[in-house]
């Protein structure tokens, strides 16, 4: 192993005074990192197979790797993705192997990716309904489906499919956003 990455030109570019300046949501960089995300997941799914599942790597080995610093200034997303395959993808298990039988791999697929790529891509905060309303009426949809598919009650339907309303599910607990928000305003209180 070993990062494939030049730790010493990186730590050179880092301290040089010509800094490039920050632009996060570049549309130009919005399109490529993704892709090259896609293509680093698709490769990584056609080959985790051959990986072995739990890594080779003794704790603290991650510190050898990579820069012993924090830049100063946003890496070049290339070298971040050298780094990804250099170092961090040797040091882990690789849950999604067929190999690992710890666990079943239900909770991922092709479409449960593309949602957490464009729900980043949206970021959201749904802990009212006034900060994010679909988030809360798809909330309240998917645990009318839960009930449905259950065959729960009435009862436990928000929705009816007469159009009134039931005393059903959804909405009931806050987010940990929510609550955080809450406890530092308590926090804050004279």
């Amino acid at each position: 192993m070993g990062s494939s990455v030049d730790i010493a030109a990186v730590s050179a570019l880092a301290l040089r005074g010509d800094k490039p300046a920050f632009q996060p949501l570049d549309p130009v960089d919005v399109r490529a990192y993704p892709h090259k995300a896609v293509d680093f997941i698709s490769d990584y799914y056609a080959n985790v197979e051959s990986m072995p599942v739990l890594p080779g790597v003794k704790p603290g080995y991650l510190q050898e790797e990579l820069m012993p610093s924090p830049p100063t200034y946003p890496m070049p997303f290339d070298i971040t993705m050298k780094e990804l395959k250099a170092s961090v993808v040797p040091g882990m298990t690789h849950w999604a192997s067929p190999n690992f039988f710890a666990f079943f791999p239900a909770t991922n697929s092709a479409a449960a990716i593309a949602g957490d790529l464009i729900a980043s891509a949206m970021n959201t905060v749904g802990f009212t309904w006034q900060a994010v309303p679909m988030a809360t009426e798809m909330e309240v949809l998917a645990l009318d489906w839960l009930a449905q598919l259950l065959r729960l009650s009435a009862t436990f339907i928000n929705h009816t499919s007469t159009g009134s309303r039931g005393t059903g599910g959804g909405v009931i607990l806050g987010s940990r956003h929510h609550q955080r928000s809450y406890a530092s305003h308590l926090c804050c209180r004279p």
